[in-house]
């Protein structure tokens, strides 16, 4: 499995962000606080339903915003086929 692209809209620090990821190995680099932890909180949030900082759902919608959302596009090798996945949190509960 490998992922495609990420779409995260009012997640944490980003207002709005749209990544596509190639077939080859992708660094995530950085200054510290920019967001690096943030794309690789929203896909484990995405795939298991939970931050792994323990944060409320609420510390995930970026400040000032009513509801963030996850959007994942993905390749499997065990089917040969993409799937995607999304979400939306919302301060009350999530979609």
């Amino acid at each position: 499995m490998y992922i495609k692209r990420i779409v995260l809209n009012h997640f944490r620090n980003y207002s709005q962000i749209d990544v596509n990821f190639g077939l080859n190995r992708i660094y995530i680099t950085g200054n510290n606080g920019i967001g690096k932890t943030n794309v690789l909180e929203a896909i484990y949030y995405l795939t298991l339903g939970r931050s792994f900082r323990k944060a409320d759902d609420k510390a995930l919608i970026q400040n000032g915003q009513n509801e963030a959302s996850i959007y994942l596009e993905y390749f499997s090798e065990k089917d040969n086929k993409d799937h995607h996945l999304s979400c939306v949190i919302n301060s009350s509960h999530r979609f």
